[in-house]
């Protein structure tokens, strides 16, 4: 347990700064227009709005960017997985044996293209792609909500 001893609460830095300011507004919006449009997927975008928000524009811009390449290569072998699930009608060893390829097929192109950051984002992000037992149009709302 000395494992936790450096981790101590301090109340003077307990403070609402300007970027934690900011992001809750981001994750306030994003909520806002996911309620608005009816999309399901709240915590992914939430998430996507945390994660996007960096000490700098140029750094926002270059994150997102980097995402956006991730979580597309990502979505393409999901869909590659989905397309396959439907023709062996949802049978659980496609799903066994195609998403942990699917998964690394995401890395190993993220990696081939220069986009090391971007690697973890589509093989983790676009494991909420995979649907077990859903519609096409949850699997198309899912990705596009991602970015």
């Amino acid at each position: 347990m000395s494992y936790f001893k450096k981790y101590r609460f301090d109340k003077s830095k307990f403070k609402l700064g300007m970027r934690t300011f900011k992001t809750g507004i981001a994750v306030f919006l994003v909520l806002m227009i996911f309620g608005f449009f009816g999309w399901k997927g709240l915590q992914i975008g939430a998430l996507t709005a945390v994660f996007s928000l960096r000490e700098d524009f140029d750094k926002s811009v270059h994150f997102g960017t980097s995402r956006i390449l991730g979580n597309s290569i990502g979505g393409f072998y999901a869909l590659i997985f989905f397309l396959l699930n439907n023709f062996f009608h949802g049978a659980f060893w496609v799903t066994l044996l195609v998403v942990p390829i699917c998964t690394m097929l995401t890395i190993m192109t993220n990696v081939a293209m220069n986009n090391k950051s971007g690697s973890h984002w589509g093989s983790c992000s676009h494991a909420d792609y995979y649907p077990i037992n859903s519609e096409r149009r949850d699997c198309f709302v899912r990705v596009c909500s991602s970015f």
